[in-house]
């Protein structure tokens, strides 16, 4: 009985974060809200690892999202505009010729790999440090390459859980991103400790 009282509760935890994750997500316009309220609650879940879980989440996440509202936004939107102009490439590159588009096709790759390891350690990397802009961007990468296991399983995860979104879509209004930042969470934690200790 006990055991099923700390489960429903701690479901009931998630769920209070994942609405304030929506609601400062509209109070910052969507636009330069979404990125600080992820941020906030990858921030939140990484104080509950911590500490346990504790009272006083409104306040954790309020004081979270101010506090990385610009480092956020510029890091979100930076990746945001990459990504997209990625996606744009590959509508373009098959009206291209064939020397042109093998080319193409092998930068972004490239970059995509790069993209990818920078979405995976964004957040986890800013609630973790406290490093200028650019040294995330750089930092990301390093861990990011040294731990090739750990960005297969967080995508081997995100996966599924797309995969668990696309048969059953209410889990994203119930729970949204809140499983994926736990799991990023517990496997970079693992991997910035396992690199301290190293050095």
């Amino acid at each position: 009985m006990n055991r099923t009282y700390v489960f429903a509760d701690w479901i009931l935890e998630m769920l209070i974060l994942h609405m304030y994750w929506m609601l400062y997500t509209l109070k910052g316009g969507v636009i330069f809200g979404i990125f600080p309220s992820t941020a906030a609650t990858y921030a939140v879940i990484r104080n509950w690892m911590l500490h346990g879980r504790v009272k006083g989440t409104a306040s954790l996440f309020k004081k979270y999202y101010r506090e990385n509202f610009k480092a956020s936004n510029l890091l979100g939107w930076m990746l945001m505009i990459t990504t997209l102009t990625l996606a744009l490439n590959l509508y373009i590159i098959p009206f291209l010729n064939d020397t042109v588009r093998l080319i193409m096709y092998s930068v972004l790759i490239f970059i995509f790999v790069i993209v990818v390891i920078q979405w995976l350690y964004v957040f986890p990397m800013l609630v973790h440090y406290s490093l200028s802009i650019a040294n995330y961007f750089v930092a990301n990468m390093r861990i990011g390459l040294t731990s090739f296991s750990a960005i297969i399983m967080q995508c081997m995860i995100i996966a599924i859980y797309g995969l668990l979104l696309y048969i059953a879509p209410a889990l994203l209004i119930i729970f949204g991103i809140i499983p994926i930042a736990f799991v990023q969470i517990a496997i970079s934690s693992n991997v910035f400790d396992r690199l301290q200790a190293r050095f």
